[in-house]
């Protein structure tokens, strides 16, 4: 399974759990909407993305990074959100996502650290076609990926 891992980026965040080595990737594959890492998640699933990008090289727009995760999108199975304490109330970048990923047909899980979301993204939580809270990213991203098998 292809799957995109969403949320608010911070470095050494709960990805570096699921997929150690991910800041240290090659910079020659961030901005290549073809990248992704084999076998990444899980030792089974591939990591379409994000890649830690940098905002300030000139190379990188914002109209570009948003037709780049778009097209990542595209290639996925699963766009997987985990929310962090609070993140869900600043992450509107992975909010969009989660929206493109549902118009794509992408299976769309939400994950979170509490044992609710703010009632701001009462939207995105009621679009999603799995939700489970108050687990670890890796209890929420394999409870998910099961929830998504099981539906084929």
């Amino acid at each position: 399974m292809k799957i995109y891992l969403g949320g608010k980026i911070k470095h050494g965040d709960w990805r570096s759990e699921i997929y150690p080595g991910l800041e240290g990737i090659a910079e020659e594959l961030e901005y290549k909407a073809e990248s992704l890492v084999v076998n990444a998640i899980f030792g089974e699933h591939d990591y379409v993305a994000p890649f830690f990008l940098d905002l300030d090289n000139p190379n990188v727009s914002p109209p570009g990074l948003v037709n780049l995760c778009r097209r990542r999108l595209e290639r996925s199975d699963m766009f997987f959100i985990y929310f962090e304490e609070g993140d869900e109330e600043s992450a509107y970048g992975t909010l969009f996502e989660a929206g493109v990923a549902k118009t794509l047909g992408i299976f769309l899980a939400i994950g979170s650290a509490g044992k609710s979301l703010s009632p701001d993204v009462w939207f995105t939580e009621a679009a999603a076609d799995y939700v489970i809270k108050g687990v670890t990213p890796e209890v929420a991203l394999r409870a998910a990926i099961a929830e998504a098998e099981r539906r084929g």
